[in-house]
């Protein structure tokens, strides 16, 4: 009986984790492609200088809101328990830790944005930030729903709300509004996720402060939000670069096509790295199953995000042109060179969330302070010579640094490299196959660069699906049987 007890666990565990990914996913295609076709109509309308003021905003908003949570949120997802406690020392700190941040931004907003020689940027900063006074409220509803895998309400958290507050930048950018189309859709948006998240759960604050239990979930957060804090340098010091030498308009340009690129890692992996996590904390004490979960996630997540990384490479010059507009161009070596990094991204993902879930944290800091270490000279030499520079440093660094970022999860879980290779051997080859397709394609299509456009997505979408069937038949039915599992009606 002590051997069969902690199977069923797990089988109960994954069951569970993929009815929630039902929700994830669907949350992830239906607000996400909502977001990228609200994008591109912003982009029409809007100028590149606009999306590079709230990308000024959005840098400096990034490093506060690291010092801001503190680590809290998964440090209250890993207590055991009953969170009611914990969480209600949570929200009492965070609500005069978030008061007092605010008022840091509103006073030093003129000088963070002198630094980037854009004025307007200050008042648009405190007008952004004024979504850190309501962050305490989906620190705890998050960490609820999360932990409980409550996934379904998080869905309609996130949807509704993305799609409100979109349909509003449209309007008001029709209306001529400028940055402030942009800034009060933000604003808009992450209210609604806030009420509703707060809706959603039952919890509610006793306004009860335990010292100790601060205590402790600081010393947990605070290592996690110095990874957190080394992760958010390395992601934006590029944009600081870009945004301080060569101006609020390319970096626009940068951020849009930057984010078009890593679109595998943050619009498909990094939504389900919720269910990832809370799958690896349930089975951090079976090394066993946490082995195969591991290695099933990079298989079926390549599986996805390689072939839209080889879309995106190869159909660059007459997506952004046809799809963004001309005054986007230089976005296109932007977009080419940073799919790499963000499909390689996708499956790298799971690494720190591992790390965190299992209680080593320390492993995959020692990998980021060295990243940080090559990157920040290499970063400040590239910049100069322009934004195809410093987009190709981004897909060198993640070919050279994969190979290590990989065998930390190898080191943990004692996975031979062999197991890796064979989990992502047919992603690579399927990927590779449509890549050259796509080339072939672009190269010798005649028509209109739309109906080009409109003719490679189709067939590409129907020779991936003829793909994955003849390169593994197995695999073709397990996708099916995830959907038949995942889209079961729930009792």
């Amino acid at each position: 009986m002590d051997e069969i007890q902690p199977i069923e666990t797990v089988r109960e565990i994954s069951h569970k984790a993929l009815k929630g990914s039902k929700w994830v996913f669907l949350s992830t295609i239906l607000s996400k492609t909502f977001q990228f076709i609200t994008t591109i109509i912003l982009a029409r309308l809007l100028l590149p200088a606009d999306f590079g003021i709230i990308a000024i905003s959005q840098i400096i908003m990034g490093v506060v809101s690291l010092f801001q949570d503190v680590g809290m949120t998964q440090a209250l997802m890993q207590r055991k328990g009953d969170l009611k406690e914990s969480a209600d020392t949570v929200f009492i700190f965070n609500i005069f830790w978030s008061l007092i941040l605010y008022i840091a931004i509103f006073i030093t907003a003129p000088y963070l944005s002198s630094f980037f020689k854009n004025n307007e940027a200050a008042i648009v900063l405190r007008v952004l930030c004024l979504s850190f006074l309501y962050q305490p409220f989906n620190i705890i509803s998050n960490a609820f729903i999360k932990k409980e895998f409550y996934f379904k309400r998080l869905f309609n958290i996130t949807l509704w709300p993305i799609i409100l507050s979109s349909l509003a930048s449209i309007v008001l950018a029709f209306l001529g509004f400028g940055v402030w189309a942009l800034v009060l859709g933000i604003l808009m948006g992450n209210l609604l996720i806030t009420v509703l998240g707060w809706l959603s759960i039952s919890w509610r604050p006793a306004f009860k402060f335990n010292k100790m239990i601060a205590k402790d979930m600081l010393n947990l957060g605070g290592a996690i939000s110095i990874q957190n804090i080394i992760i958010w340098f390395e992601n934006t010091f590029d944009d600081i670069l870009v945004g301080r030498w060569l101006g609020t308009p390319l970096l626009g340009v940068y951020r849009l096509g930057y984010n078009i690129a890593v679109m595998p890692a943050t619009q498909i992996a990094g939504p389900i790295n919720d269910v990832v996590y809370s799958i690896f904390v349930r089975l951090q004490d079976d090394k066993k199953e946490l082995k195969r979960f591991f290695l099933y996630i990079i298989k079926y997540v390549s599986l996805i995000t390689f072939p839209i990384g080889a879309f995106l490479f190869a159909t660059a010059p007459i997506f952004i042109t046809t799809v963004l507009g001309e005054k986007w161009r230089e976005a296109i070596p932007v977009v080419q060179f940073v799919s790499v990094y963000g499909t390689i991204g996708s499956i790298t993902f799971v690494i720190p969330t591992l790390c965190r879930a299992v209680g080593r944290p320390k492993l995959f800091l020692k990998y980021l302070i060295i990243l940080l270490i090559v990157i920040v000279p290499v970063f400040a030499y590239a910049v100069p010579y322009g934004l195809k520079a410093i987009s190709f440093v981004h897909f060198v660094m993640a070919i050279l640094f994969l190979p290590y970022n990989l065998s930390i999860g190898m080191h943990l879980l004692d996975i031979r490299p062999t197991e890796i290779i064979n989990s992502l051997k047919m992603s690579i080859i399927i990927s590779v196959v449509l890549g050259v397709f796509i080339y072939i394609a672009v190269c010798l299509l005649q028509f209109s660069l739309l109906i080009n456009l409109l003719i490679i997505i189709i067939s590409s979408a129907l020779l991936y699906a003829a793909l994955i069937y003849l390169v593994s038949k197995d695999t073709f039915m397990e996708f099916l049987k995830f959907l038949k599992i995942s889209l079961a009606k729930e009792a």
